[in-house]
């Protein structure tokens, strides 16, 4: 489309998209792809609701790390699956009168209303 084509209407809204890019410093090319793509992602779900949900339950949980570091640390760290007591506790609390709430009275308490 030939920018001489443009409607008034138009022209009003491609300034204000660029106005509103210029604190974020993308592109409206670049914004436009990633509302796309966002959008797509998050259905009919509001996108501004979204990333509220997104920062305020798993934003703090996210970094960026590079994967060579990843691999690095998780190489060098052995993992111990069976956990610290290599499972002895859960056995111990199955194993004792025949309940794992047995051996604890809050549970038990709470097995009983």
């Amino acid at each position: 489309m030939d920018a001489r084509q443009l409607t008034p209407e138009q022209v009003r809204d491609y300034c204000s998209a660029i106005e509103n890019l210029k604190a974020t410093g993308a592109t409206l090319s670049s914004a436009i792809t990633e509302y796309v793509e966002a959008k797509r992602s998050a259905g009919n779900a509001h996108l501004v609701q979204a990333a509220q949900f997104f920062v305020r339950y798993a934003g703090d949980k996210i970094s960026v790390t590079r994967v060579q570091d990843v691999i690095q640390k998780l190489t060098r760290e052995p993992v111990d699956r069976r956990g610290t007591d290599g499972g002895r506790i859960l056995q111990h609390s199955c194993n004792h009168q025949g309940s794992p709430a047995a051996g604890n009275p809050q549970k038990q308490a709470s097995q009983h209303p």
